[in-house]
């Protein structure tokens, strides 16, 4: 018996933008006929949705593409996202086979991979084992937003994705719909600067999209990503103590010295954030405020970093992404000479690191004793982990099936994340 059709495998690398747009691309390819890729099996087209925010990022994207050509000898490879906007020249010259396309023109991608692995172009019947199921994933992301206006001195991801652009709020709600008509009980609003977000029919920004999509959509949780100081909508802050949106906001600091700041071109200060953490906290209690700091901006002096390292002490933070300065082409920074000695931006990313683990360790310690409600992301045999509407990880012992919601209590557990308790107070994970 020959097989029904094309198989395609997509890997993602990045932020949560590029797994939307990683969701996207599979969905319209399983619509042109083809069916995804088992684990481990070898695919007829392989996308890769590279990530370019580092030099690191770049190395892990020409290794992705590397081994889905090795794993995959005689597939079609198309290569997107980030990398392939800023060096689509190198990306040519290494990997003369891989089709290569900006992150906003998916749309040719379908095309050219529909067309080079004879797809049958049409949508599959229902109940056939090929359709990619509108949840996709237990916590959906929808993207509302694209691009950016800022230019930042470290920054390469302006050249990629272009001027920000938004998506429409009809779009938007019925994307939603979509995915919680299919059982989604949590959806992740996303964008690369969402905090521009503004309808271009009628002119709604962020917060009074939130308020929309949440009164018209039904959906159980709206989860807001990553958003920039400078965009952040006070109307948010009345989201977070009516509880139309999950606690946990991502604002990004990236430094927490008001001269390395100026710097990097980040147009707001220290005083500017801590308004804002002051008062989504006056909102929300509970609320889980994370953030990324990078260390090692050229000309960060010893005292910029202490500086730093005990702003964002005092804003005891839920979590921190910390990584160390990567040098992008094309970017203001690259053009600054004084950098920090390689040894001691090693050392005070770890320092970073601890105080986060710190953080980290210590806001969830506030929780146990208390209820949350879980989202379970995994459950096998018995043994689920998932997160709180405040982002707190949790494991523990669940009859649920994943992406379903179950308040729970909860208990200290190991590396210092939780574990859900049953209602007569015993352990759910044993040991």
């Amino acid at each position: 018996m020959g097989r029904p059709g094309p198989t395609v495998a997509v890997k993602t690398l990045g932020c949560r933008v590029n797994q939307t747009d990683s969701d996207s691309i599979l969905r319209a390819l399983v619509d042109r006929g083809f069916y995804p890729a088992a684990q481990g099996q070898p695919a007829d087209a392989v996308v890769v949705n590279t990530c370019t925010v580092t030099h690191v990022a770049d190395r892990k994207s020409r290794h992705a593409i590397a081994r889905g050509i090795r794993d995959n000898p005689d597939c079609v490879v198309a290569v997107t996202g980030c990398y392939a906007s800023v060096d689509a020249e190198r990306l040519r010259r290494s990997f003369p086979r891989a089709l290569i396309f900006s992150p906003v023109d998916q749309n040719s991608l379908i095309e050219e991979v529909s067309r080079a692995a004879n797809a049958p172009g049409i949508a599959a019947p229902a109940g056939d084992g090929r359709r990619f199921g509108e949840r996709g994933r237990i916590r959906p992301m929808i993207k509302a937003q694209e691009g950016c206006d800022h230019i930042c001195a470290f920054c390469i991801i302006p050249r990629a994705r272009g001027r920000s652009t938004s998506r429409t709020l009809r779009q938007v709600i019925a994307d939603v719909v979509r995915f919680a008509e299919a059982g989604a009980n949590e959806v992740v609003l996303t964008g690369v600067s969402i905090g521009s977000y503004r309808c271009p029919e009628t002119g709604l920004r962020l917060a009074d999209m939130i308020a929309r999509v949440a009164s018209e959509t039904g959906v159980a949780r709206l989860r807001l990503s990553s958003i920039e100081p400078i965009e952040f909508d006070d109307g948010i802050f009345q989201l977070l103590a009516d509880g139309t949106i999950c606690p946990h906001l991502h604002i990004p600091i990236q430094s927490g010295s008001d001269r390395t700041l100026r710097r990097m071109r980040r147009k707001y200060a220290i005083a500017d954030y801590e308004r804002i953490v002051t008062s989504a906290r006056a909102a929300n209690p509970d609320v889980a405020i994370a953030t990324d700091v990078m260390v090692g901006f050229p000309g960060e002096s010893q005292n910029d970093f202490e500086a730093s390292f005990d702003f964002i002490a005092a804003m005891e933070f839920a979590y921190l992404h910390v990584f160390p300065y990567s040098m992008r082409p094309r970017t203001v920074a690259a053009h600054m000479k004084q950098g920090v000695r390689d040894d001691e931006k090693k050392a005070r990313v770890q320092a970073m690191i601890d105080l986060g683990e710190r953080q980290r360790e210590d806001y969830a310690q506030r929780f146990v004793g208390r209820s949350r409600t879980v989202l379970w992301e995994s459950v096998v045999d018995g043994q689920g982990t998932g997160v709180t509407d405040n982002f707190l990880k949790v494991s523990g012992r669940s009859k649920a099936t994943p992406g379903s919601l179950e308040t729970v209590m909860l208990a200290p557990g190991a590396w210092g994340e939780l574990v859900a308790i049953g209602p007569a107070g015993q352990p759910r994970l044993g040991g």
